[in-house]
């Protein structure tokens, strides 16, 4: 499933803010974000006992937000809860006529730990705000 953050804007936001004007919200060592996407799924198919199910999965969305600490030496560990949601448009059995009655909403949620290394690139310089970070 391809996932595309929206508006890029937002996203350049979040990485050159980072923590730092989050922390600014929540207090010395802590962070809060928020999170919008568009999802864009691949369609699925299945193999069964029938045969062959082909799924037309639509676009979707999704939200989530995060909370996390920022630890010594420019750590810093979150956890991250996202929801997604998906019309499923039809299904077909063996590439023929579309099921009746097989529409419906594909959702997930997730939630993930993360830790992050800011890396203190314009440290001292008007560029400071920016945060660039590496993650897993």
């Amino acid at each position: 499933m391809r996932i595309l953050s929206a508006p890029a804007a937002l996203a350049a936001a979040s990485l050159a803010a980072g923590p730092t004007l989050a922390q600014s919200l929540v207090g010395p060592g802590y962070y809060v974000g928020v999170q919008g996407s568009f999802v864009l799924p691949s369609d699925q198919d299945f193999e069964t006992s029938l045969g062959k199910i082909s799924t037309d999965v639509d676009e979707g969305f999704g939200v989530g937000v995060s909370g996390g600490v920022i630890l010594d030496g420019g750590f810093r560990g979150e956890l991250e809860l996202n929801y997604r949601e998906n019309e499923v448009g039809s299904h077909r059995l063996n590439g023929g006529s579309a099921l009746a009655g097989s529409k419906g909403t594909a959702t997930s949620t997730s939630l993930m730990a993360n830790a992050f290394y800011d890396i203190p690139a314009f440290t001292g310089t008007p560029y400071d705000w920016i945060t660039p970070y590496v993650g897993a």
